[in-house]
């Protein structure tokens, strides 16, 4: 008997010592609740499990989930309306994997990805729930494709960022998909082919840029699209 009333107190401590405990670890002036941590173990041993912030209103602001003193788990964010507002993850302290961010009608605001803290992968950029553009990062920085989309859904820029500056062809297009401009780049400046077209699809002149000036021969035409004028340039004159 005295066996089993032992046990039962120590299963009972061993329960009460790996149980959940809520404090508040600050509060507005009017005394409402700020911040909430939940609890893992008690006394010295005690360690937030996860945090909750709220507005003054009272509804939920944040969640976020922490192991070993450190972020680390699903984080949620809201608007006063109790609107998600954003959601992700973290991995020792670090922001990881797919974030979303949502505008405060619930509609998708943009979307990145995350590796060991830094942006790495696809970033898009959202207009009332439309994708907007598209980018890629890679170790916070830009690096590879990136299209631009008008309101219709077409595309409306593509191109190619290295190290966070245009590099090789950008295209421009309009509403119909007619060529609008085409730039070539070499990091950061003009290199290469440059065309141009009018709202008609007709080109409106051709040349060649050499690290941003202007080289070899360069095409002007009329509105027919037949060749008007040419120009040969060397050093940009």
């Amino acid at each position: 008997m005295k066996q089993r009333i032992v046990l039962n107190i120590v299963a009972v401590f061993t329960f009460l010592s790996c149980s959940s405990n809520i404090r508040i670890a600050e509060r507005y002036p009017a005394d409402q609740k700020k911040i909430e941590e939940i609890l893992k173990g008690r006394g010295k041993n005690a360690s937030v499990k996860k945090r909750i912030t709220y507005f003054p209103s009272g509804r939920i602001q944040s969640e976020l989930k922490f192991y070993g003193g450190k972020k680390h788990g699903k984080y949620t964010s809201y608007y006063d309306n109790s609107v998600l507002a954003s959601k992700g993850k973290y991995k020792n302290d670090k922001m990881e994997g797919k974030w979303t961010w949502y505008a405060i009608n619930g509609k998708t605001d943009s979307i990145h990805h995350y590796r060991n803290g830094q942006l790495n992968g696809d970033t898009e950029f959202f207009n009332d729930g439309i994708l907007v553009s598209k980018l890629t990062y890679k170790k916070n920085n830009l690096n590879g494709k990136f299209v631009e989309y008008h309101s219709n859904k077409k595309k409306k820029t593509v191109g190619e960022y290295l190290n966070n500056i245009p590099h090789n062809r950008w295209t421009w297009f309009d509403t119909d998909q007619k060529k609008q401009r085409i730039i070539t780049y070499s990091s950061g400046k003009k290199h290469g082919i440059s065309k141009v077209w009018n709202d008609e699809g007709l080109m409106v002149f051709s040349g060649e840029y050499n690290n941003d000036t202007k080289t070899d021969k360069w095409k002007w035409f009329d509105s027919r699209e037949v060749k008007d004028s040419a120009v040969i340039y060397s050093n940009g004159k």
